[in-house]
C-alpha cells in the first residue's frame, strides 16, 4: 500500500510515507464526483435551454457533455499522474508528545497556490483558491490516543481517539516494512520509544 522512508532520531521518528492515488477508494470515489457532477449539471442546464428537446439538440448536448467531460478527465489524469505522479505523499513525525501527520511532496504548496489564486484579484480565480480544499494534516497528543489498532500485512497503524466520540473517524499512519517494528513501539510505549 504505503512505500516510505524513514529517518530515525533519538527524541523521535520521522518518515515519508507514499500512497496511490489510484488504491485509495476514497479519492477514486471523490473524483469520479467531482468529474460526474458538474458534467450532469451541464446536461441539464443545456436540456432546459433547449427544451423541448429534438433529435439534433439531443445529439448536440451528449456531444458538447462529452467533449467537456473528456476535456476534465484529460486533466485531472494529468494532475494525478504528471504533477503528482500517481502517489500522495505523507509526512509522519512520532515524538515524546504525539504523532502528526503532514503532506509532503507536491501537495505541501497547495496552502501557497491557494493564496495565490486569492490573491490575483481576478474573481474566477479567487472564487478557485477559496473553495479548493487545503492540505490537511493532522496532530494528535499521546493523552488523546485511547488506543490503536496495527495491520503488519498492510503495514498501517489505526488510532482510535477521543474525537471519535463526536463523530470524526480514526487516523491512519502507513508505515514501511523497515520502520513498522519501531512505530509499533512507539505508540505501543505511548512516545517512551
Amino acid at each position: 500500500m504505503g512505500e516510505s522512508q524513514a529517518r530515525g532520531r533519538a527524541e523521535g521518528l520521522t518518515w515519508v510515507a507514499k500512497e496511490s492515488l489510484v488504491q485509495n477508494p476514497v479519492f477514486v470515489r471523490q473524483m469520479a464526483l467531482v468529474l460526474v457532477i458538474p458534467l450532469m449539471v451541464l446536461g441539464l442546464i443545456m436540456l432546459i435551454v433547449s427544451w423541448p428537446p429534438s433529435g439534433e439538440t439531443l445529439g448536440m448536448l451528449l456531444q458538447v457533455v462529452g467533449i467537456t467531460g473528456g476535456i476534465l478527465l484529460a486533466l485531472t489524469l494529468f494532475v494525478v499522474f504528471v504533477v503528482l505522479g500517481g502517489r500522495q505523499q505523507t509526512r509522519y513525525t512520532l515524538n515524546a508528545k504525539g504523532i502528526q501527520a503532514q503532506a509532503a511532496g507536491a501537495l505541501k504548496h497547495m496552502n501557497l497556490v491557494k493564496a495565490l489564486l486569492v490573491l490575483t484579484g481576478k474573481p474566477t480565480y479567487a472564487g478557485i483558491g477559496l473553495i479548493t480544499p487545503g492540505t490537511q494534516g493532522w496532530r494528535v497528543t499521546w493523552e488523546e490516543v485511547r488506543g490503536a489498532d496495527f495491520d503488519p500485512q498492510a503495514l498501517k497503524v489505526t488510532l482510535h481517539t477521543r474525537d471519535e466520540d463526536d463523530g470524526a473517524e480514526p487516523l491512519t499512519v502507513l508505515c514501511n516494512a523497515e520502520n513498522f517494528a519501531a512505530v509499533q513501539q512507539w505508540i505501543a510505549g505511548r512516545g517512551r520509544g
